[in-house]
C-alpha cells in the first residue's frame, strides 16, 4: 500500500443499519447515500452501487460538487472507494463498520459518567 492509499484508509465509512419494510437499510449519512437488501450483505452491495454512482458523478462534474461546502468534504471518502477494487468494497464497508462499532469515543475516556 503506498502512502497515498494509506492516508485514505483513515477515512472510515460510518454505515448505519435499520429495518424498513422487511428490508435492511444501510446508510452513510455523511455522504447522503442509502442501500437496501434482504440482509446486511445485500444492503451493502446496494450501498456500494449508490456510492459508485455518486463518485462517478462527483468526479465527472466537480464544478457542481466541489464548491458546495457540504459535498466538498466527500472527496477523500469517494477517492478511497474508487481506488478500492470492486470485489473488495463490500468487505471494506464491513470492516469499517466493525472498527467503528468497537472503537471507544474519546469523550467516554475523559467523561465516562456523562449522560448521552
Amino acid at each position: 500500500m503506498n502512502a497515498y492509499n494509506f492516508a485514505l484508509s483513515s477515512y472510515l465509512y460510518n454505515t448505519k443499519f435499520n429495518k424498513a419494510g422487511g428490508q435492511i437499510v444501510a446508510t452513510i449519512e455523511e455522504l447522503g447515500v442509502t442501500g437496501r437488501g434482504l440482509d446486511e450483505t445485500a444492503a451493502l452491495g446496494s450501498l456500494c452501487a449508490e456510492i459508485e454512482q455518486y463518485a462517478k458523478t462527483y468526479f465527472l462534474y466537480p464544478e457542481i460538487y466541489i464548491p458546495d461546502s457540504w459535498r466538498s468534504g466527500h472527496q477523500p471518502w469517494l477517492e478511497r472507494f474508487i481506488k478500492t477494487p470492486r470485489e473488495w468494497r463490500v468487505r471494506m464497508l464491513q470492516l469499517d463498520f466493525e472498527k467503528l462499532k468497537n472503537s471507544i469515543a474519546i469523550e467516554d475516556i475523559f467523561w465516562p459518567d456523562r449522560e448521552s
